[in-house]
Parts: structure tokens; sequence; C-alpha cells
């Protein structure tokens, strides 16, 4: 796993700024980026251990440990890239995966990680635990939303990504956690930097 510098996604926060600021640079910052990146945002909202296997498809999220020291870690952050080898329009929503995982480090961290989130071209998925979750109760609800959308078709990508988010989020409501998607087609400002420096 390559460990990032994270300078440039705090740049422009000296004067203040909030985890959905946060998460607005990261997704700007990363939106057309070819692999997987990964952080942590604490609840000033600012990033923390970023990093990255430079693989197509796959993340790795740096260790608990890498932000123990750090005060208020509270989502997990990373991007979902568009293009590349199967050639998606969309990045897509968040995955079982992604939400196996949330479940699993907000009981690791007492619920004090609660929080991840997917940046992708067309927008920010969100999921938050708000009571703890078993990884059995998650694979369940994976399954059961998996079931609703076997065997369906759909005239476009973007049709049936968001077949996918409605699905897993009205069966992960049922277990506590809650899923959002915030469409942002389009950047909003002028990006701070597109190059992210490597220590």
């Amino acid at each position: 796993m390559l460990s990032l510098a994270v300078g440039s996604l705090n740049a422009g926060a000296a004067k203040g700024t909030n985890p959905e600021a946060a998460a607005e640079r990261f997704r700007e910052q990363l939106m057309d980026a070819e692999f997987e990146y990964s952080a942590y945002i604490d609840s000033a909202g600012y990033a923390h251990a970023l990093a990255t296997l430079r693989e197509y498809g796959a993340t790795k999220v740096a260790p608990l440990s890498a932000v123990a020291k750090e005060r208020g870690a509270s989502a997990i952050i990373h991007n979902h890239p568009h293009g590349g080898p199967d050639g998606r329009i969309w990045g897509g929503p968040l995955s079982s995966g992604d939400l196996l995982h949330i479940a699993r480090v907000h009981s690791e961290t007492g619920g004090k990680v609660n929080r991840i989130i997917a940046t992708a071209k067309e927008g920010t998925y969100s999921a938050r635990v708000t009571r703890p979750v078993s990884t059995l109760q998650a694979k369940k609800a994976a399954a059961r939303a998996d079931g609703t959308l076997k065997g369906r078709r759909f005239d476009s990508s973007k049709a049936m990504w968001q077949a996918v988010h409605d699905a897993y989020a009205a069966e992960f409501a049922r277990i506590g956690v809650e899923l959002s998607f915030d469409r942002k087609p389009k950047r909003s400002r002028k990006l701070v930097t597109q190059k992210i420096g490597v220590y």
C-alpha cells in the first residue's frame, strides 16, 4: 500500500472546514483518478492517512492505528473511478464490501468511525452506521438487496447503479445503516491541485 501526502486534500482549509467540505475536496481532486484512493476524515473536516494500492477496482484503507493519535477520525472516504479497463461511465454506488467494512470498523472503534463515503463522477455516496451491526446482519442485508436485483434488465448503466443504490439503501436501513446520495455531476470550483505528492 502506497502512503501519500494529504496536503493538497487539506489545502484551503486553514480558515475552517467541515467533513462535507473535506469530502468535496476529495471528490474534486480525485474525480478523474485512474485508481482508487482512501483516507480518513475527522470531525473537523481534515483528511488523514491517504493511501492507494494503484490497482484497478480495489483500495485498502490504512489501518486504524494510522489515525489513533488523530482527534475525531469519524469517516472513511474513497473514490470510485470511472473509465478504466471496464469502461464504466459512472463511478457507481457503495458496494457490499464497502458496507461490510464500515460495519466492522464501527464495531472495532466503539462507534467512533461510523461513516463511509464513496466519491464519484456523478456525486457522493455515503453510509452512516447508527447502531451496532454484525457482519452476519450486513451480509444478509447485502444478499437480500442482490436478490431484488437479480435478473433485472436496465436501459443504462446509470439506471442500474441507481437501482443498486436504492436496493442497498432499503435493506441496510432495516439494520441501522443509512445510505444517501448527493448528485453532483460537475465540479463546483477550480481544482486546488491536480497532483498528489508522494512521501
